[in-house]
């Protein structure tokens, strides 16, 4: 399992927050049989599926340059924290409406030492703050009151970036913003170890 995460992150070009992840690892470890935050079966699954798959877009992030993000939905962190321990640079706002996760993310910015991390206990539609990029990841299904609500927290020039799965669901999920009319790019993703197709839906606010 460690190689498997040295070897990945050497791969994504982020070999220097390995201990840190590791850290993060062991905190979901302990956390998840009473919190059920993270569905997987064995270590692998948790570090190549939600791990490195967290990580995949960084190359696109890096280029773009925003240094505000916002993790929609953010669960047990995931994609923030990782992001987060990548782009020391970065701000990042951790939003989670379920009170128990919230707990999780607390203790593990303790825990892990997150600097560039707050935490926000709070529904999505409340925050009045903008940033440059709103992610999420299992959070919801992209349609055109979804888009219409997120685009209101993100600053102009800024994006919306969804972690998506099969380029033919991603069809499905994009035909119903057509209306919109919005700039959008479908990224190919290539996460290390994992042969299953992922995509990042990149939406661009004018």
């Amino acid at each position: 399992m460690n190689e498997t995460l040295k070897s990945g992150l050497e791969t994504l070009g982020c070999p220097e927050i390995y201990e840190k992840l590791l850290e993060y690892f062991h905190e979901i470890k302990l956390w998840n049989t009473r919190y059920g935050l993270v569905n997987f079966s064995e270590d692998r699954e948790l570090i190549v599926k939600h791990f490195l798959d967290c990580l995949a877009p960084l190359e696109p992030f890096k280029k773009w340059g925003s240094l505000r993000f916002a993790d929609i939905g953010s669960g047990a962190g995931l994609p923030g924290i990782p992001l987060s321990l990548a782009l020391p640079e970065c701000r990042f706002t951790l939003v989670e409406k379920q009170a128990k996760r919230v707990r999780f993310l607390e203790n593990t910015q303790l825990m892990v030492g997150l600097p560039n991390v707050e935490i926000l206990n709070v529904n999505f539609e409340s925050l009045e703050s903008s940033y440059d990029l709103v992610t999420f990841r299992a959070f919801t299904p992209l349609d055109t009151e979804v888009v219409l609500k997120l685009l209101k927290l993100v600053a102009p020039g800024g994006r919306i970036a969804a972690y998506k799965a099969r380029k033919q669901s991603i069809d499905l999920e994009l035909k119903a913003l057509e209306s919109l009319n919005l700039p959008l790019e479908v990224i190919p993703l290539k996460v290390p170890f994992l042969d299953d197709e992922r995509h990042l839906v990149v939406i661009h606010k004018v």
